[in-house]
C-alpha cells in the first residue's frame, strides 16, 4: 500500500504580552534562521517544532516576532525587553513586539494588538511533512515567569 506524503504549512498565530528589560540591540532577530526548503517531519507519529525555527514571517507591518537567545535580545524604540531564554527550549524563544498590551486593563486594539480572526496579524510559518496519515494533536507551550500554559489543537 502506497501512502501519499503530504506537506502542510502551519501558520502559527500567537498573542503574547509582557514587559521586559533589554540587554542588546540586534536587527536580524526577526529574520528566519531556516529557509522554505527546510521542514519538520513526523517520526513514530510525532513531530516537534521549536517556535523560533519559522521559515517565513508575514502580516508583520504593525508587529513582528523577535527571536531571543541566551546571547541576543531585541530592543525596539517602544519596548524595553528582558531576556528570558534561560530555561527555554534550546535557550531561545520568540516574542511579539511592540508590546502594546502588557496587562489585562490595557486596551485591546482590533487590527493592531488583537484579532478575533486567525491569520490577520503577525504570522509565523512552518513546513511540516506528515509521513503517517492520521490525526495529530497540535500542542503549544507558553511559559511565563510563574505559569506554564499548554494549548492543544487537533489537526
Amino acid at each position: 500500500m502506497k501512502i501519499a506524503v503530504q506537506y502542510i504549512i502551519v501558520p502559527l498565530i500567537l498573542i503574547f504580552s509582557s514587559s521586559y528589560y533589554s540587554i542588546a540591540q540586534v536587527s536580524n532577530l526577526t529574520a528566519p534562521i531556516i529557509n522554505e526548503n527546510n521542514f519538520f517531519q513526523t517520526q513514530n507519529n510525532h513531530v516537534a517544532v521549536e517556535a523560533e525555527y519559522f521559515y517565513e514571517q508575514s502580516k508583520s507591518d504593525l508587529r513582528q516576532w523577535y527571536r531571543f537567545t541566551k546571547h541576543k535580545s531585541a530592543n525596539t524604540t517602544d519596548d524595553i525587553i528582558e531576556n528570558h531564554s534561560i530555561g527555554a527550549g534550546n535557550s531561545s524563544y520568540v516574542q511579539i513586539l511592540p508590546d502594546t498590551r502588557i496587562t489585562h486593563t490595557d486596551e485591546l486594539l482590533p487590527g493592531e494588538n488583537f484579532s478575533n480572526k486567525p491569520g490577520e496579524l503577525a504570522i509565523l510559518n512552518y513546513k511540516i511533512k506528515i509521513n503517517e496519515p492520521g490525526r495529530y494533536l497540535f500542542g503549544l507551550e507558553h511559559i511565563v515567569p510563574v505559569v506554564k500554559i499548554i494549548v492543544y489543537i487537533l489537526v
